[in-house]
């Protein structure tokens, strides 16, 4: 279909009418691969652009997340990594709160107050890796009960 609109475009007509379409409906699924080879095209451009950028102008990663202060800020923000420090930190902070399974920001807000490590990461991520550590318990402490009981008959 794609091939006759591209060589043969005057009988995109015809073409609709044999396969029972809308004429309509088959300028859009051209449209669809003219832009699958566009993006392509736009992919190699960017790529190009990208790799004409200096390596030494490109901040270095490392296991934190400094947010950037420069002015080129392009709103792209590095993945925050828990090392093992900050994990250590926050599992002794919430410890009673992983083992209740049952959070809420206000606590996250009013507990890292006074833990200048998770202050530094921020309420949210906090909060997000604390109620993920809290569904890894839970599923844990699950598959353990369910291993340990007895099966009924």
């Amino acid at each position: 279909m794609s091939t006759v609109y591209a060589k043969r475009p005057e009988l995109s007509t015809k073409l609709a009418d044999m396969m029972c379409y809308r004429v309509a409906t088959g300028q859009k699924c051209y449209r669809v691969v003219e832009r699958e080879k566009t993006s392509v095209a736009a992919s190699r451009g960017l790529a190009e652009i990208f790799a004409s950028v200096s390596q030494s102008s490109l901040p270095t990663q490392s296991s934190q997340c400094i947010p950037s202060t420069s002015s080129t800020n392009t709103g792209v923000k590095e993945q925050f990594t828990w090392d093992e420090a900050r994990l250590s930190a926050l599992r002794t902070r919430f410890q009673s709160d992983i083992s209740s399974g049952k959070v809420s920001m206000q606590v996250v807000r009013e507990k890292i107050k006074r833990n200048q490590k998770l202050q530094e990461i921020g309420i949210r991520k906090v909060y997000d890796k604390l109620r993920a550590t809290i569904q890894q318990f839970l599923t844990a402490q699950h598959c353990q009960w369910s291993w340990t009981q007895p099966l009924k008959e």
